[in-house]
This record gives structure tokens, C-alpha cells and sequence, in this order.
């Protein structure tokens, strides 16, 4: 009977390692856990910041494209005028040489 006693508190100190080795992984697991939560949290914030700053600079980056089209537009307007006013000149330039013959 004593023998059995033994063996059997043999048996519960082994489960006992077993239970306290398996709390360990438990914690540790809990502990990775609660890092990778943080993480997430970090990356989280983090990709709301790169959203913003994409908006932003998306935003900026159409107000420039439109300003650089009206540019464009007024250019083209100066370009059809001043092309107009040679023409003019042309005109009359030969106007003058034929009053002139």
C-alpha cells in the first residue's frame, strides 16, 4: 500500500511539472499575445497616418495639376493671340508694300 502511496504523489509531482510547465507556455503565450495586439495597434496608427498623408498630398497634387492646366490654358490663349496679331502685322505689312509699288 505504501508503494502505491508513492507512486501515486510520484505520478501527481510529474502532472505537477506537466500543469506548471503548461502554465508557463500559457503566460508566455499570453505574453506574445498581448505584444501582437500592441503591434497591431502601432501598425493600425500607423496606416491612419500614411492614409492622411496620402489624401493630403493627393489633394495637393490635383490643385497643382489644375493650376498647371489653367496655365496651360492661358498659354495657348497669349500663343493664339500673339499668332493673330503677327498675322495682322503680316497683313498689313504687305498691305504697305503694295501701296508703296
Amino acid at each position: 500500500m505504501k508503494e502505491k502511496i508513492l507512486s501515486y504523489e510520484n505520478e501527481n509531482n510529474g502532472l505537477d511539472g506537466d500543469i506548471n510547465a503548461i502554465i508557463e507556455d500559457v503566460s508566455n503565450l499570453e505574453s506574445q499575445i498581448s505584444n501582437a495586439q500592441n503591434d497591431l495597434v502601432n501598425l493600425q496608427t500607423d496606416i491612419a497616418e500614411v492614409s492622411a498623408l496620402a489624401e493630403k498630398y493627393k489633394s495637393e497634387a490635383i490643385h497643382y495639376q489644375k493650376g498647371t492646366q489653367a496655365e496651360a490654358m492661358r498659354n495657348n490663349d497669349l500663343v493664339k493671340v500673339l499668332n493673330q496679331a503677327e498675322n495682322t502685322h503680316r497683313l498689313r505689312m504687305n498691305q504697305v508694300d503694295e501701296g508703296n509699288r
